[in-house]
């Protein structure tokens, strides 16, 4: 088991990562999704390479300091960016960090699950991007941790590598292991799991994320229901978003804007856009009532995220989000006024 309890780092006045605990039981796979600033910070953590200014990292109920040699022998890090021995053949590579951790692990069998076994005597330096990334996961399980940590897994890699890595992870949490994935982007870590936590600046929540048929039996069953007691729309409406075969379930509070593409509406989330199956005119409708306006006939701004109002010619106005993009939004001339009476300004 993985227990994050009431870690938080600062420095100065600077919050560099917000209090939050974290569970992750054996057999488990959860990701946390986070801005590259929390990912750099809680992968430095968890690599003991930064100390948290409050809580602990506790593995199997046992609290594990930085540095201390029991941490690197019950964990296994794949890092974004890693250096690689590349004069090394797949091989030597491996078996260098296998006797480095005192590992017992079959290394052909390792090898052979992530498709490298045709080129294990090959030198690193020959590999492709995506074969040099299933080096480094396979390297993080020379030594059989307990824990396996992934940052950005499935960052440029190829479709194949990417369903070996799958498979390796699927397989290691089988064996009762547990997982832990880091990643900016909802959809890289949906390929791994559907226990996601989102980390921002106001702590860490899961994700809620179903299956596309649970969701339409869950409906189904709600309108069945004689007598059912009916709770405010502001407590439980959610924006649906299909990814593959399962629906991202937005809270409107989580919105930056909804923009419309082609026809068809994106939702802007965490630097991401989601599409939704919503037109933009029925989603300005459940909207409004949480502080959404319809600047522009292709955009919806939630209003809250709204930092300025910039003018750049008589006709042409723009609004500034207070995103960590700071993304900007067109504001047309029409929708002026009614933005001002909005504002009370």
């Amino acid at each position: 088991m993985l227990q994050l309890k009431n870690i938080r780092k600062s420095e100065e006045n600077k919050v560099l990562l917000p209090p939050f605990s974290l569970s992750v039981s054996d057999g488990e796979v959860a990701a946390i999704q986070c801005n590259h600033e929390f990912r750099n910070e809680l992968m430095a953590i968890l690599s003991g390479l930064s100390i948290v200014s409050e809580g602990a990292l506790y593995i199997n109920e046992t609290k594990i300091a930085p540095g201390q040699k029991k941490m690197f022998q019950q964990i296994g890090y794949v890092y974004m960016q890693d250096e690689l021995y590349t004069r090394l053949s797949v091989i030597e590579y491996l078996r260098f960090f296998q006797q480095l951790h005192d590992g017992k692990v079959n290394l052909n069998e390792l090898t052979d699950s992530f498709g490298l076994m045709k080129k294990k005597n090959v030198r690193i330096e020959k590999l492709s991007y995506s074969e040099k990334v299933r080096v480094l996961t396979a390297k993080a399980l020379v030594h059989d941790p307990d824990l396996l940590i992934l940052e950005e897994p499935f960052q440029s890699i190829d479709l194949e590598s990417k369903y070996i890595i799958q498979r390796a992870v699927e397989s290691f949490a089988s064996r009762g292991n547990v997982v832990l994935v880091l990643a900016s982007y909802l959809e890289n870590a949906m390929a791994l799991t559907d226990q996601i936590y989102v980390l921002n600046e106001s702590g860490l929540k899961q994700r809620e994320i179903q299956l596309e048929n649970e969701m339409e039996m869950e409906e189904e069953a709600i309108e069945r229901k004689e007598d059912s007691v009916m709770f405010p729309n502001a407590i439980q409406m959610k924006i649906p978003s299909k990814l593959e075969d399962k629906l991202v379930l937005f809270h409107p509070d989580e919105i930056d804007y909804v923009e419309s593409v082609e026809g068809s509406a994106q939702l802007y989330v965490q630097g991401e856009f989601f599409p939704c199956s919503l037109s933009l005119s029925d989603l300005e409708d459940k909207l409004r009532p949480y502080g959404f306006f319809r600047c522009h006939r292709s955009f919806i701004v939630h209003l809250p995220k709204v930092r300025e109002v910039v003018t750049w010619t008589r006709n042409s106005y723009s609004l500034i989000l207070t995103n960590s993009e700071k993304s900007s939004i067109p504001l047309s001339k029409g929708k002026l006024s009614e933005l001002k009476e909005k504002l009370d300004i």
